[in-house]
């Protein structure tokens, strides 16, 4: 009986010889929290890259939301809310133990992003590239609950919006809008459960001072507006001058997105211009004049060759004609259309001497 419980003995000490050199920790020697201990985080880009997009200019801020204590009798830790953040607790110390899933974790963040942006808060760290390639490594942070902020460096302060209503940051890429999630991440940590929720008060698993994470996005396209301008230099005066164009809008793909003929007509000399709304950014615009008027022929046009969407932006296409002696008169009825309300209705605007023909 005693060889057999010492030959126990020996198989026990060599699966834990074996356990270790393979740098598994058995869940019964696993080391304690060290709240001394230097943490950091990883950020993933998540969906802030798309198969064929991805945003500019991104980078990250970091917001110390609570520091780490120590629970006593337990490997663990509970937040402890700093000044400008103490109101998510609402009076109530053990606030944190009271939400079950990722859902209350969301809802803490956003409290938190509107707490660092309106009290406002000095980030820990601020305007920290984000890699999109790889990953970004954020280090020397001490341990506790940290507020992650993706943002566009691109837009200065003006990076917040309010999607369906819920706060978010902003970024951008030419043709779309990125819409973050804020992102409240607790550091040292331990690894998610089959749920993807992760409980710093398991007593179970390996402390992890390195908290992995990924960008979470929903995106939105952006659209311009372009606007042909015409200048009709001088006049026959005896019938109307009517003009005609044809564009034709093509996005990245090369698929037609918008294709119509507008016209103008004109009883005078002077400028008139025909806007186009609602063009997807980065689509690319070709616009001629297929019926100078027979009597006045195109003297200019700029530029010359197709135009580029840029999102809320115009972009502007110039004609300038005169008149041409010697040609009969050519005139056309224009209509101006647009859908509003669920219907289709005239619509001309006349402002300054100027006229300007709204399209959709």
């Amino acid at each position: 009986m005693r060889n057999r419980s010492y030959r126990g003995y020996k198989i026990i000490l060599l699966v834990l010889a074996v356990l270790l050199t393979a740098g598994v920790m058995p869940p019964f020697l696993s080391r304690a929290i060290d709240l001394t201990e230097s943490c950091s985080i990883t950020v993933a880009p998540g969906n802030a890259v798309t198969e064929d997009d991805q945003v500019k200019n991104l980078v990250l801020d970091v917001y110390k939301v609570a520091s780490a204590e120590k629970l006593t009798g337990e490997d663990s830790y509970k937040p402890v809310l700093l000044g400008t953040y103490s109101g998510i607790a609402n009076g109530d110390d053990d606030w944190w133990k009271k939400i079950e899933d990722n859902e209350g974790w969301k809802d803490v963040a956003k409290q938190a992003m509107s707490l660092a942006l309106t009290t406002p808060d000095t980030p820990v760290q601020t305007g920290i590239e984000a890699n999109l390639s790889g990953s970004t490594k954020i280090e020397d942070l001490d341990p506790g609950f940290y507020l992650l902020i993706a943002r566009g460096s691109d837009l200065g302060d003006d990076y917040t919006d309010t999607i369906d209503g819920v706060d978010v940051t902003v970024g951008m890429s030419d043709r779309f809008f990125y819409y973050f999630e804020p992102m409240l991440i607790a550091v040292p940590t331990k690894d998610a459960d089959e749920d993807g929720i992760i409980n710093t008060a398991w007593d179970y698993g390996e402390w992890k001072y390195d908290a992995a994470v990924a960008l979470k996005a929903v995106t939105a396209p952006r659209f311009g507006s372009l606007i042909i301008v015409k200048t009709l230099l001088s006049y026959e005066t005896h019938e109307p001058a009517f003009f005609t164009f044809e564009v034709d809008v093509k996005d990245v793909y090369g698929e037609s997105v918008y294709k119509d003929s507008p016209s103008l007509s004109f009883d005078e000399p002077g400028m008139k211009m025909i806007r186009i709304d609602d063009l997807p950014a980065q689509s690319v615009a070709t616009v001629d004049e297929v019926y100078p008027g027979s009597h006045y022929k195109l003297v200019g046009k700029d530029p010359e060759g197709p135009v580029t969407i840029i999102g809320e932006e115009i972009v502007y296409v110039y004609f300038e004609n005169e008149d041409y002696p010697g040609h009969n008169g050519g005139h056309g009825i224009v209509n101006s259309f647009v859908y509003e309300n669920g219907q289709w209705k005239l619509n001309e605007n006349h402002k300054d001497n100027e006229y300007v023909q709204e399209v959709r």
